[in-house]
Formats: C-alpha cells, structure tokens, sequence
C-alpha cells in the first residue's frame, strides 16, 4: 500500500475507534465525549505517524521521541477532567478513558491496528457492562440531589431520615432560601436506583420539591 494512503487509512481508523468510545462517553452524560476522544485518539496516531516516519526521512532522530511525550502530555488533559466537589472525587474514570484512548491512537499510528481494535472492544466492555455490575453490585456512584423544602425550620436530620437515610446520614448543605423555605443539597455513595428511590420520595411528600439530581463517577 502506497505510504500516503496507509498514513491516511490509519487516521481514518483512529477517528473511528476514538469515536466509538466517544461516543458512549457521549451517550453517558460525560464531559469528555465524541469530538475529545475522537481528536485524542486522531492527535495521538498523527503524532505517532510523524515520529515513525521523520527518523526515516531524515536519516536521524529518535522514533520514539515524539510517542513518548504523548504518555506524558496526555496526563495534563485528563488532569481537567478530574473535579473535586460535593466531598468526593469525581472524573477519574473520565481521566483513564482519555489515556486509554491515547493509547489506542498511538497503536494505530504504529501499525498495531487489530491490538487497537481489540482494545477498543476491552474499552467499551469496561465501560458499559462493567459499569452496569458496578452499579448494580458495589453502588460506586456519588449520587447529588438538590431539594427545595418549604419550612425553614426542619431539622435536615429528620428530612434525610424521612427520605430513607435511617443507617448513615449523607453529607448535606442547609441554605435559607428566602423567609420560609431552605434548599439542602446532599450526596451519597449508591446507585442510580438509590437515587430513583429517594427522587420518588421527595415528589411523594408535598413540602419538598425536587430541584435536580445527577450520577457522577
């Protein structure tokens, strides 16, 4: 196969596997998703391309020059996508899956193409069905909910027990909000049905209203 042409088809076959796990990233509600994976794993075969062929061309250099600040860049980008909020780390497995992604664009850009495409199948599998038992088995969400409460002076204890929260207590945030009402937002490690259970409670009782709620990682 002509260079030009294979240079090409390598990039072509980054973009799609970078834009498969995009895409579920996507789908997930994640900062991080199709267009940011996609570049990642385009940038990381391109710059990957680059460092195979300039040694070549001009007779010097070292190959694996370019490919091994790629490792180390890519750790600032996934860097931003970690947040720190609501007494918990979040973003993690956005960080991971943005170097994991590079990785599989520096493959591609080597001519390891069928290794990239059996990552990319490891990838989604981690990230889809391993997510669905994680949920179900370990509950390692942090579920946040915000709720409006129409009496200023209700214990938020006593709130949070009448939402379920019996055994342990989550972490809570108690705010007035204007002369009679409050706003508390709280978070806990759980599941996504946990966090269904309790959105159901909160619009069962006709003193509260349920502001927002969300899964993060």
């Amino acid at each position: 196969m002509d260079g030009s042409l294979l240079f090409a088809v390598r990039l072509v076959i980054a973009s799609v596997l970078g834009g498969l796990i995009g895409l579920q990233r996507e789908l997930a509600g994640k900062p991080a998703g199709l267009r940011t994976n996609l570049l990642i794993c385009l940038g990381s075969a391109l710059l990957t391309l680059i460092s195979l062929s300039l040694p070549a061309k001009l007779g010097l250099g070292d190959p694996a020059r370019i490919a091994a600040q790629i490792v180390s860049g890519i750790g600032f980008l996934g860097a931003g996508t970690i947040l720190q909020s609501r007494h918990a780390v979040h973003g993690l497995t956005s960080a991971a899956t943005i170097w994991v992604v590079a990785a599989v664009g520096m493959a591609v850009g080597a001519g390891y193409e069928q290794s990239a495409f059996l990552a990319t199948a490891f990838i989604l599998v981690a990230l889809v069905l391993l997510g669905q038992a994680e949920d179900r088995l370990l509950g390692q969400h942090v579920v946040a909910m915000t709720v409006r409460v129409g009496d200023a002076d209700l214990d938020p204890a006593a709130l949070l027990e009448r939402l379920g929260f019996r055994r342990r207590q989550p972490r809570f945030d108690w705010r007035r909000d204007g002369a009679t009402g409050a706003i508390v937002s709280f978070s806990w490690r759980g599941t996504i049905a946990s966090g269904r259970r309790v959105a159901a409670a909160v619009n069962a009782q006709p003193d509260l209203e349920l502001v927002s709620w969300e899964v993060e990682e």
